[in-house]
């Protein structure tokens, strides 16, 4: 009779485990590298990594739809994802370094990241951007 249980609840839980799917989702993870090599975030003063997400309209210009932040820890040597909500069309995507009072640390503080990457997003699919390099003393 226990199994009975076990294999209902298990059955239960998958079936209130769905991901809604309103759009297309964006997926990225990083590394910190400096002069030595890899560097934890703590060490490099990252607290958190913003995904921004920038529309690319039919005339090129870009409108900013939105910023998604995720700790630091969470995409190093990973992977993030955002919701699957992602409206389908053309995107400038890049990721932004954050301290821990929200500040976007940039070249000025010796932190750069790559330039935005144009990608296409579709409903239902996950955008993969692979991993991006946050370099230290640039």
């Amino acid at each position: 009779m226990q199994s009975s249980a076990a294999l209902l609840a298990a059955l239960t839980g998958m079936t209130t485990a769905c991901v809604s799917i309103d759009g297309g989702a964006i997926e990225v993870g990083w590394e910190i590298r400096g002069p030595e090599g890899s560097v934890p975030c703590d060490e490099a003063g990252i607290a958190r990594v913003r995904l921004r997400i920038d529309r690319t309209g039919d005339d090129g210009a870009n409108s900013s739809d939105r910023l998604d932040g995720f700790r630091c820890g969470d995409g190093l040597r990973g992977s993030v994802t955002t919701d699957f909500d992602v409206a389908p069309g053309r995107y400038l995507l890049s990721i932004e370094a954050l301290d821990a009072g929200g500040d976007t640390i940039g070249p000025d503080r010796g932190v750069c990241v790559p330039p935005p990457i144009e990608r296409e997003v579709k409903d239902g699919e996950v955008t993969d951007l692979d991993v991006m390099l946050i370099v230290l003393e640039c």
